[in-house]
């Protein structure tokens, strides 16, 4: 694991959802980066407004900070399966920088 990557603290769900709540649809942006490790087939259901739908109308279960600053945010998604978007939230704007779909025996667990 790249060490910047490394979730080195849990929020609570609460404040991140406080967080994002003033955001607009149009200040969640999809950065270049976003769909760089994703299959073809993956690519063509996630369109950018089923993630930015995620980020703006769904509960995640989790949310971690990373070591460099971005939120790890994790979703269920099907039935053993999570999606965690990484994001970057600033003053002006939520940028998407890549997202995954992972087991959900994959979610870590933070003390």
């Amino acid at each position: 694991m790249v060490e910047g990557h490394k979730i080195v603290k849990s929020i609570p769900l609460e404040y991140y959802l406080n967080l994002i709540a003033d955001y607009s649809n149009d200040e969640i942006i999809i950065s270049d980066h976003t769909m760089f490790r994703i299959r073809e087939k993956d690519r063509k259901i996630f369109k950018d407004n089923i993630l930015k739908y995620f980020i703006e109308k769904i509960a995640p279960t989790f949310v971690g900070l990373q070591k460099n600053g971005c939120y790890a945010v994790f979703y269920d998604y099907e039935k053993n399966n999570i999606l965690k978007i990484i994001i970057d939230i600033r003053s002006a704007s939520i940028t998407i920088v890549t997202f995954y779909i992972i087991a959900k025996s994959s979610v870590p667990i933070i003390k």
